[in-house]
């Protein structure tokens, strides 16, 4: 018979207690997982690692809190290691040695510095990173490919992103809860519950997000970055819309679990259109006046050309001959541009431009000019586009967070964990 203990709400004997324990004569056996130990001197290890990483002071209830997370987090990176090396997931030095310049360069480090921080802890420190990226395989190739992301959805948030009259982006932070289990409802919103006390009495956002979040967000003190109106879950959304820059929310229940908001800042945009923005390439040609050839020679000149060039090769033929001419100087190939960035003459010709059909003579200052569309196509704002790429980014990260947290809850099911402190 298997048994299995919730990893998150262990009722487990304090790190205090543990560290006063002499561990000099025996090793003891913190927990099983099948058929693997994790000791006490893997545990006590990689909470140590795990404080040195958060170089932050602590208290005895913060430290009893990550020290119960980092047993969980051991488990299941047993777990996780134990399906990877089932279905041949190998990680391979090269692999790691790009995570370790990957996490330098992203958290502003030197080179050399992920070393200089697991000096001591090499073991742990190499262990965790292979887990990571074991995790991250698991993810692509197991979890992600169930994973469908409609245009539909995608769509129906961008249009209520832009429904008013701007929109508001928020950059946030988050302390995050996650219930695993129906039964464990109360226990979780009792922590979070303590959690949201110790921010009334004005212990910092950050240093409670490192100590107790179980978000991916933890290590950077909660920041999770900027969020358009629309992009966060329903719940979410509602509370921040009520919050004012630097104020905390109380604690909000999700599909995912509870959460603690901070809303750090927030700014309005000017109204962007789901209406796509037709853009046109084209080339211009030139009829430039001379001191040989008054305006209306020169007008007779291009009428006379404009139905020889009845042809994209001809056209650019015409470009190439006569590129060091005068009178045609400045001919050139327009690339793909919207109407408002098109010189001024031909902007108020645009809506008569047919593709691979040569305009009528537009005049202009210095004389005048035919314009030869390629081709014209439909494409929406760069900034719609962020907007879509941001969206498709959440809806995938949200789906991937749910799916691989019943991917992990399964392991767990079905594993033998015997925790033995």
């Amino acid at each position: 018979m298997k048994k299995y203990f919730a990893l998150l709400t262990l009722c487990l004997l304090p790190w205090g207690a543990l560290q006063a324990q002499d561990t000099s004569v025996e090793d003891r056996v913190a927990a099983v997982v099948n058929d693997k130990v994790i000791t006490t001197t893997d545990l006590q290890q990689r909470f140590q690692f795990t404080l040195k990483k958060l170089n932050a002071e602590l208290s005895d209830a913060e430290k009893n809190s990550l020290f119960r997370r980092t047993l969980a987090g051991l488990i299941d990176e047993e777990l996780q290691s134990q399906y990877a090396r089932q279905n041949r997931l190998v990680v391979s030095p090269l692999e790691i040695r790009r995570a370790i310049t990957y996490a330098e360069q992203a958290n502003g480090w030197p080179t050399g510095y992920f070393y200089e921080l697991s000096k001591g802890y090499e073991t742990t420190a190499m262990a965790q990173l292979t887990s990571e990226i074991q995790w991250t395989k698991i993810i692509e190739s197991t979890i992600k490919p169930r994973i469908t992301i409609a245009n539909t959805e995608i769509d129906r948030l961008i249009q209520k992103m832009l429904s008013g009259s701007h929109v508001v982006e928020r950059e946030i932070s988050q302390i995050f809860m996650t219930v695993e289990e129906s039964s464990k409802e109360a226990q979780v919103l009792e922590r979070i519950e303590k959690v949201y006390a110790q921010l009334q009495e004005g212990v910092a956002f950050a240093k409670l997000a490192r100590a107790f979040s179980e978000d991916s967000s933890a290590p950077r003190g909660g920041y999770m970055g900027w969020f358009a109106t629309g992009e966060l879950a329903p719940a979410l959304e509602d509370v921040l819309a009520t919050l004012t820059p630097g104020s905390v929310s109380r604690p909000i229940r999700t599909p995912l679990g509870w959460h603690i908001m901070k809303l750090d800042r927030q700014r309005k945009t000017t109204p962007l259109s789901m209406d796509p923005v037709t853009e046109w390439e084209l080339y211009q040609i030139n009829f430039n006046t001379t001191a040989e050839m008054d305006k209306d020679q020169l007008k007779d000149q291009a009428n006379a050309l404009r139905k020889e060039l009845n042809s994209l090769e001809a056209v650019q033929r015409f470009i190439v001959e006569n590129k060091n001419a005068p009178a045609h100087a400045g001919s050139t190939l327009l690339t793909w541009r919207p109407v408002e960035d098109l010189p001024a003459e031909i902007q108020t010709h645009a809506s008569r431009l047919q593709s691979k059909r040569m305009s009528p003579l537009i005049e202009t200052e210095s004389g005048w000019i035919l314009v030869y569309p390629t081709g014209a196509r439909q494409k929406m704002s760069e900034k719609l586009d962020e907007y879509r790429t941001r969206v498709r980014t959440h809806l995938e990260k949200v789906q991937i967070e749910m799916a691989s947290r019943r991917f992990m809850r399964d392991l767990r099911r079905q594993a033998f964990i015997d925790i033995r402190i």
